[in-house]
């Protein structure tokens, strides 16, 4: 029988005490970064008039980006111990919207390097050793965005809508939290089984839900993509990783040419298996043999 996690021992568990001993000590650090969010709007105007005080600027962006980090794996981590708890769900929608206003308050800063110019921030590089060491390469791919930044003002306003463009997302989240992968491994086939209908066969119930969330998914994309001057939602994922569509396209078709050797795979896992047949719950258990353990 699977064991709670209060049974489970301390060894065993995320020690998130070491990020925040408790909610005091959250709620410090978040009265304190969100004072730091709200005055850094007030930088727009003088970060640029120097080398020096573009470094400051851009240390304490990413400073703030850090503890936002930070905060965020804290209530995230702890909500997913238990999804049921409404107060670590209330404290992780809360490090989501002052996620949203450091998104809306230091909108500004790409458009405005970018109208600055490269060339100007080369000479300020050498003016301060420090903003060439730590900042170039993030210069670089700045202004390989450049032709896919809007406006200052526009920049602000899709900022102002991240949160709402999001739901799709975070709603297909709250859905899908589930122990199905733990359960999906399970040497024992009927546990494999029973996990995988009872999964799709609750999935089924909310067809309609899922295709009204991918729907609208696939339509922020497209018209995110299309307002920033992209090809199409596909360039402008992979130009993120800076990723051409030949190459993705070269990987497609190289698996799909290929799905012989995947074919034989799951023929010889049928056979060390000893099934009849290979459904989709057995695709995941694990054939090598290991030590069990007992947490």
């Amino acid at each position: 029988m699977e064991k709670t996690r209060e049974e489970v021992s301390s060894e065993y568990k995320w020690d998130l005490s070491t990020v925040y001993k408790n909610n005091q000590e959250l709620d410090t650090e978040y009265k304190e970064i969100k004072k730091q969010i709200n005055s850094f709007k007030e930088k727009e105007n003088t970060f640029l008039e120097n080398a020096d005080n573009l470094y400051e600027t851009l240390k304490e962006y990413y400073n703030i980006n850090m503890i936002l980090e930070k905060m965020y794996v804290f209530v995230s981590h702890r909500y997913d111990t238990d999804i049921t708890n409404n107060e670590n769900k209330a404290y992780k929608e809360k490090i989501k919207n002052l996620y949203n206003d450091f998104s809306i308050n230091s909108s500004f800063l790409i458009p405005s390097l970018q109208e600055f110019g490269y060339e100007k921030i080369k000479k300020y590089m050498k003016e301060n050793i420090k903003l060439k060491e730590e900042y170039s390469f993030i210069f670089e791919d700045i202004f390989r965005y450049e032709k896919y930044t809007l406006s200052l003002k526009e920049e602000k306003l899709l900022s102002s809508l991240g949160k709402a463009m999001s739901n799709p997302s975070s709603v297909s989240s709250m859905l899908t939290d589930t122990n199905y992968s733990v359960y999906i491994q399970s040497k024992n086939r009927n546990v494999r089984e029973s996990a995988f209908k009872n999964l799709y066969n609750t999935y089924k119930q909310f067809n309609n839900t899922f295709s009204l969330l991918l729907s609208s998914y696939v339509e922020k994309n497209r018209a995110i993509s299309k307002v920033r001057g992209y090809n199409s939602s596909l360039e402008a994922s992979l130009f993120d990783d800076n990723v051409s569509i030949d190459v993705y396209n070269n990987l497609i078709d190289t698996v799909s040419d290929n799905l012989d050797k995947l074919y034989r795979y799951y023929d010889l896992k049928k056979d060390i298996l000893k099934l009849d047949d290979m459904h989709l719950y057995d695709i995941y258990v694990d054939i090598s043999k290991k030590e069990n353990k007992k947490y």
